[in-house]
């Protein structure tokens, strides 16, 4: 059977219709792995080191045939590496992860996503996301308020030792009571001596003062750095995250035997322990003298670990 059209002088023939250009949904999210990602709009920021998850689907009414990335990512799928049938016309889901780096800090990163479809000639689409890498926040400092070093004793029974790991105050005796070598972990002690008054040292420190008996037997004498500064108690309160310890620490004075002597209420001093843990050490409080009873009151501001 055979059909005949004809047309008029003033009828057009009409050609083929293209299809509409492929469509791509975007959703983005952004954390230390895709399960604890959280959603993460255009134009927003991305802590370095965290990766970027990008959800993607493309429709394509003329058949999908490949999905490229470039710019702040690259890559490609196609039809054929997904193993999907010709003429498909939308892909599902596809998530493509990318860590950040510590390179990028400050970068505006823009990925430019590109569908292609299968029609001839082929059509495209692009669609862009942008988002700009910081640094992470500066990590909470620990708080150890109120801490009670009495004034060591011949006896070796006054607590005057303190372990910044820990938060725990050793006497001597506790210190050398287990094969345990707790002295590793001991960062500075309290004295009160002849001359020196009020003392904070290092156990390194302690070695060079009448009270080297204090870390005789010790397996080890860390020696932590101590450091006097010009701060004041409201700017020790304000004093809040790593960031704010190094910049204290930095700016402080250090004493090279180890020792801070002639300490009142209201000094501030800087540490750093033998692993690179920074900290503060306000004197709260302190009762003079050599009697068992006499004490220095410390607040402690640290690092988790060292920055």
């Amino acid at each position: 059977m055979v059909f005949l059209f004809s047309c008029g002088d003033d009828e057009d023939v009409v050609g083929p219709v293209a299809l509409a250009a492929p469509s791509i949904q975007i959703s983005v999210s952004a954390g230390t792995s895709f399960n604890d990602a959280t959603s993460l709009v255009a134009d927003g920021v991305v802590i370095a080191g965290d990766s970027v998850f990008y959800s993607v689907s493309v429709t394509a009414a003329g058949g999908f045939n490949a999905l490229r990335l470039s710019g702040g990512a690259t890559g490609e799928v196609t039809r054929t590496t997904l193993n999907i049938d010709k003429g498909t016309t939308s892909t599902g889901t596809l998530v493509f992860g990318v860590k950040t780096l510590d390179t990028q800090l400050g970068d505006l990163v823009t990925v430019t996503f590109t569908a292609a479809d299968d029609q001839e000639p082929s059509l495209s689409s692009e669609e862009t996301f942008s988002f700009t890498v910081v640094a992470p926040a500066s990590p909470d400092a620990r708080i150890y308020a109120t801490q009670e070093l009495l004034a060591p004793t011949g006896d070796f029974t006054n607590a005057n030792f303190f372990s910044v790991s820990s938060g725990t105050i050793y006497s001597r005796d506790q210190v050398n009571a287990t094969n345990d070598p707790i002295s590793a972990t001991i960062d500075f002690g309290y004295y009160y001596g002849d001359g020196d008054n009020a003392s904070i040292a290092s156990p390194a420190g302690f070695e060079g003062t009448t009270f080297a008996t204090q870390v005789e037997g010790w397996g080890t004498k860390n020696a932590t750095v101590i450091k006097t500064t010009n701060m004041t108690p409201a700017q020790f309160i304000e004093t809040t995250t790593y960031e704010d310890i190094e910049a204290a620490f930095d700016a402080g004075t250090l004493d090279e035997n180890g020792i801070v002597t002639d300490l009142a209420v209201g000094n501030i001093l800087a540490f750093e322990t033998v692993a690179g843990v920074k900290g503060l050490i306000h004197v709260a409080d302190l009762q003079p003298g050599f009697d068992n009873k006499d004490f220095i009151v410390i607040d402690i501001l640290a690092q988790l670990e060292a920055n």
